[in-house]
């Protein structure tokens, strides 16, 4: 019932929220796209929610995006996926998501994001490298153009470090 499992949404046990992954699934299977709003304003758009659950969220989402059907539109899930961008102890894992989605429209937002402050790590510098690898072999002609501009922008600040990226990406 989604009431009951909303009540565990909202309320969960401190600390890691055990199977809190699979409630949010079955949450959003019952309710779709309303389900989904409510998650985007009381949780993903809380300061409150801690890094676990929104991890729980996170794999809910990736989920529904799998297996959840036509439930909820995937430009949908790619929306609320975006919220995770603002959170720095999720970002990479949420653009990591975006770019596996095939969500070009992020570009500019991922080049603002790598010399922002908060976002200061390698794991997000390494995230936002990895999807304009990928954006750059994207189908769209004007994906693949603005990817490899900013391909080439993070290439003169940081060599080593995009070399890695798409050493890596080739070995998948």
């Amino acid at each position: 019932d989604a009431e009951l499992l909303w009540s565990k949404i909202e309320n969960p046990h401190p600390g890691y929220p055990l199977g809190m992954d699979g409630m949010t699934f079955g949450y959003l299977l019952l309710t779709g796209t309303k389900g989904l709003d409510a998650l985007d304003q009381h949780k993903l758009r809380q300061e409150a929610t801690d890094e676990y659950q929104l991890g729980a969220i996170m794999l809910a989402l990736n989920v529904m995006w799998t297996d959840g059907g036509d439930r909820i539109s995937r430009e949908r899930l790619r929306q609320s996926m975006r919220l995770f961008l603002d959170r720095p102890e999720v970002a990479d894992k949420a653009i990591t998501n975006l770019s596996r989605w095939e969500d070009w429209s992020i570009q500019d937002r991922l080049m603002a994001l790598y010399d922002a402050k908060d976002f200061d790590n390698r794991y997000v510098r390494k995230a936002i490298a990895g999807y304009f690898v990928t954006a750059a072999k994207a189908k769209s002609a004007d994906t693949k153009l603005q990817a490899r501009k900013n391909l080439d922008k993070l290439r003169e600040r940081d060599p080593a470090m995009v070399k890695d990226v798409e050493r890596h990406i080739r070995a998948e």
